[in-house]
């Protein structure tokens, strides 16, 4: 079983691909787009980058303040100059700030933040003093922060998706001309046809040659015990065949030898 292509994907895709391709040919392509429609359809959308300055209470800088969002993946900050930035994709998310003192949150802050296209945007956050004052088990001095680049990201798997791509089609053009080497075989390789001439034929052009390789049609018909109809048959054959040259000249016909039968047709008889 074959599939074959509708004429107008032929069209488009001309001499590229054959008329005709195997069943696991298609299998092979299909499954790769179905992976690269798939990696198209996850690609998050390229990130936001919010950022600003977090101030105390008399609007100064504060320092020392943790800073979270809640991204996939968690993001946490050790702002130690009263600014922070963080890569967020589209979506809602919270963003809380807390400034510890001897292992307790003593100011704090919380902002809900919704990132509806890329940008860049600043949102300054404002600590409150926080009279619960929460006891945390937190060293700020272990925090690590490591950022996360959404548009990298995005960046990447569209990289992957046009490198999955440009193998589909080269693969399904390997295929192409793998099938289209099949069906066409090599016409180097390809032996002549073997020659096939009668007896009268090989005495005919053995007359020519004896007659120093030209000779009229009236001294072949001497030599040959056939009639002139018959003589004039094998001299016509003969020039389509291109062993002889028939030229007229007047009332007479000369016959001018071209070449000799293959060495295969020799060998055979």
């Amino acid at each position: 079983m074959k599939v074959k292509l509708s004429k107008k994907v032929q069209t488009f895709l001309g001499d590229w691909f054959p008329c005709e391709i195997s069943p696991f040919s298609e299998v092979l392509m299909k499954g790769f787009f179905f992976i690269a429609v798939v990696l198209l359809f996850s690609l998050p959308v390229e990130g936001a980058v919010i950022s600003g300055t977090l101030y105390d209470l008399s609007l100064e800088p504060m320092n020392n303040v943790v800073v979270e969002v809640n991204t996939t993946p968690h993001q946490i900050y050790l702002s130690k100059d009263g600014s922070y930035s963080f890569n967020m994709p589209q979506g809602s998310y919270q963003i809380q700030a807390q400034h510890m003192h001897n292992g307790r949150v003593d100011y704090s802050a919380e902002e809900t933040i919704l990132v509806e296209k890329e940008g860049s945007y600043i949102i300054d956050l404002f600590l409150f003093y926080n009279l619960e004052g929460d006891e945390q088990d937190l060293n700020i001095s272990e925090i690590e922060f490591t950022p996360v680049y959404f548009d990298n990201a995005w960046n990447y798997q569209l990289l992957a998706v046009v490198i999955i791509m440009l193998l589909v089609v080269f693969g399904a053009v390997l295929v192409g001309r793998y099938v289209r080497r099949r069906k066409k075989p090599d016409s180097s390789t390809k032996e002549p046809p073997e020659e096939h001439l009668t007896p009268e034929q090989e005495t005919l052009l053995a007359l020519v040659k004896k007659h120093q390789g030209i000779a009229t049609q009236k001294d072949l018909r001497k030599g040959l015990p056939l009639s002139e109809a018959k003589v004039s048959l094998l001299i016509t054959d003969l020039e389509a065949r291109g062993y002889i040259q028939k030229i007229k000249k007047g009332r007479t016909n000369i016959v001018k030898y071209i070449k000799s039968p293959s060495k295969s047709h020799s060998k055979s008889r």
